[in-house]
């Protein structure tokens, strides 16, 4: 029995979708990161997530930010009469993957709407062969900084599972007591994971040294398994390099059926910018945006 209620009529996102979105969101192409169960559900109290099925190959998800309400599509292309109602309602299209660019655009264009693309949300890709070996000059410095750590510790590699996620939990307090006010903003979201490992597809590393919790990574598997979406890495800052060896490792533990991984975006932050590019992205994952029309 399906949760989603049929277009037009949403229902809040909730725990009771994930059977029928994850395998649907999962085959999607794009690699949009927005695109999964577990940041709809993560984030669903943050912009107020609310989901309708329009078709079984196409959802609508509405909410707002600081910007004001929004919508996106996961899928196929609406009707045309559905998309101007959507865009009447809700005004802005957020999150427009490639393939839906490519199809709507005249459409869009035709009807006076702009699209543009959104830089600031789009997702980092990085080769996972280039994360494992972190090869060549350009790379030289997260090499130094993961060797490093790995000759200086007594350190150990385990998968994450709902039996030690107690001890990524203690390393997140740790992280997060480690931050000034306002820098554990995703503080709930981590936790929330960790708690559903059980439940979910997440899949996630954690790395000990000397049997105490160091650092890990969590994420999930999408594009029928060519990519892997980071979701979260978290470390204890005391350890030199830690960060640099838990992102080698997570790379390394992945199969080579995965081409891509995915370390989602950088939200116009130049910190962040900065430090997804000094990692050298093979390129993006593209993602547009309608603004709301000028009344």
């Amino acid at each position: 029995m399906n949760v989603i209620r049929d277009f037009p009529e949403f229902l809040p996102v909730s725990a009771s979708m994930y059977g029928e979105l994850y395998p649907f969101l999962n085959n999607l192409s794009d690699g949009v990161s927005e695109f999964t169960f577990m940041n709809l559900y993560l984030h669903r109290s943050k912009y107020g997530y609310e989901i309708s099925r329009i078709s079984d190959k196409t959802f609508v998800v509405r909410g707002s930010d600081a910007k004001g309400k929004f919508f996106f599509i996961m899928g196929g292309l609406p009707e045309k009469e559905q998309v101007f109602n959507l865009l009447t309602d809700w005004g802005r299209w957020k999150n427009i993957s490639q393939s839906l660019y490519d199809a709507c655009f005249e459409c869009m264009s035709e009807m006076g709407y702009a699209p543009y693309e959104d830089r600031d949300n789009e997702d980092y890709l990085y080769t996972r062969d280039s994360l494992a070996t972190l090869a060549g000059k350009a790379l030289h410095k997260k090499r130094n900084f993961a060797n490093g750590f790995e000759n200086t510790y007594n350190w150990e590699v385990k998968p994450l599972t709902e039996q030690n996620a107690a001890d990524a939990g203690n390393v997140l307090d740790e992280w997060l007591a480690s931050r000034s006010e306002g820098q554990g903003s995703d503080h709930e979201q981590c936790a929330t994971a960790l708690e559903m490992l059980a439940v979910t597809n997440l899949e996630g590393w954690i790395v000990y040294v000397d049997g105490r919790p160091a650092a890990w990574s969590l994420g999930e598997y999408i594009a029928a398994g060519s990519m892997f979406l980071v979701h979260f890495e978290k470390a204890v800052d005391e350890y030199r390099g830690v960060y640099q060896f838990i992102n080698r490792a997570t790379a390394r533990a992945l199969p080579e059926t995965v081409e891509f991984i995915n370390r989602e975006q950088d939200l116009g932050n130049e910190g962040l910018r900065q430090a997804k590019m000094t990692y050298r992205p093979a390129g993006f994952v593209k993602k547009y945006c309608i603004p709301q029309k000028e009344v």
